[in-house]
């Protein structure tokens, strides 16, 4: 199937970043693009403030541009950041396509609010749809007033595109840096406090370095800290659960933690001191990473659960009974405990302890993995 062709607003002092976001879909994507600018003003609804105004224009893109069938609309904050093959990403390109929004409790509230299935609303400033959807934008456009909104039009095409919509890899739609992914994982950016910058002259993001090849220029050399390889690992284990929530026991060198920030988990750490906080929060700089000075034994009297726990406090047979602990009562279904030195203490041990509390029948499943010292990281689910 032909590509898509690129629709973009700048409409007065936002023409020249739309000109710029334009400029990047032809280099990233190879698309043809147009921008609706101040001259295709009037097809916008009478709203009080310019802005509004212009967040309608979306919905009237086949009658300002009668000659397209098959478009890609993008507001003119959003850039792709490497090269891709926009086809790729569209199963079906009868359907219409938006990326999920951001994931937190306001979205979830909007969600309740109209009505709308768990993780589905959708942000409106990237989409791909053709022009049998043109009946569903002159509904929005029509009956605009007619619906309650807090995002003004993001909010009403919600309402009314609710089941019709097919949601795209959120890649292509990521609106936030040090969030849900590492920037050598994002596809398109969002985000106007950036893009504008960028647009402006000022230095870009590394988008091509790995989290892999970020992990092995950490220093591993203390003696006590843990071996590179095994934070790729914990990064590669923590993917799966990517926008969940982890914990780790035993903050030391902040590298565990923030291998599990940068495969997009939300991470609370936890130790019994601060003498090494002020080296971890260099190593964290923008991704955000919830430390608490406690222990493992307090943190095991809160209600709260993981998907993911890294366990590297205290070794040895006498942890054991902890890490029984947060096996049975900290994780969620589905979840994996990873534990540190597990060469340190009896692994049948604790493996048995494992089988014979777990109130399924299911037998504990583990993996063990060896470092260049000859220290052990273990994994533990059901």
């Amino acid at each position: 199937m032909k590509k898509p062709v690129a629709v973009t607003i700048g409409i007065g002092k936002h023409y020249a970043y739309a000109q710029k976001s334009a400029e990047y879909v032809r280099k990233h994507l190879g698309l043809e693009t147009r921008i609706i600018t101040d001259e295709h003003l009037h097809h916008a609804l009478d709203l009080p403030t310019l802005a509004e105004k212009v967040w309608t224009l979306k919905y009237k893109i086949w009658d300002i541009f009668p000659d397209l069938d098959f478009i890609m609309y993008h507001d003119c904050d959003w850039r792709p950041v490497r090269k891709f093959n926009i086809m790729d990403f569209l199963p079906d390109p009868n359907d219409l396509h938006f990326c999920r929004d951001r994931h937190n409790d306001h979205i979830e509230g909007l969600e309740k609010k109209y009505g709308l299935k768990p993780n589905t609303y959708f942000n409106a400033g990237w989409f791909v749809a053709n022009r049998k959807h043109k009946p569903l934008l002159d509904h929005c456009f029509d009956n605009y007033g007619k619906y309650e909104y807090t995002w003004h039009d993001q909010c009403v095409s919600n309402q009314v595109m609710k089941g019709l919509v097919t949601l795209a890899d959120k890649r292509l739609n990521v609106m936030d840096l040090y969030g849900d992914y590492h920037e050598s994982e994002i596809y398109a950016l969002h985000n106007g406090g950036k893009n504008y910058k960028v647009y402006n002259g000022e230095p870009d993001c590394d988008w091509n370095t790995t989290v892999p090849e970020r992990i092995m220029l950490w220093d591993d050399s203390e003696a006590w800290a843990t071996a590179r390889q095994h934070f790729i690992e914990i990064y590669e284990t923590c993917k799966a659960y990517r926008g969940g929530k982890a914990l780790e026991v035993g903050t030391f060198t902040g590298m565990g933690s923030m291998s599990m920030r940068l495969a997009g988990m939300q991470v609370k750490t936890i130790d019994v001191t601060y003498e090494f906080l002020q080296r971890c929060k260099h190593l964290w700089s923008a991704w955000h990473i919830d430390f608490h000075k406690m222990s493992g034994e307090d943190e095991l009297k809160s209600a709260e659960k993981y998907d993911v726990i890294f366990h590297d406090s205290y070794h040895g047979n006498s942890v054991i009974p902890e890490l029984v602990l947060f096996f049975m009562a900290k994780l969620n279904k589905g979840g994996k405990l990873i534990v540190h030195d597990v060469d340190a203490l009896d692994l049948d041990l604790l493996l048995t302890e494992l089988n014979n509390l777990h109130l399924s029948k299911k037998k504990v499943k583990h993996t063990v993995t060896t470092d260049y010292r000859g220290r052990q990281l273990g994994t533990f689910w059901v």
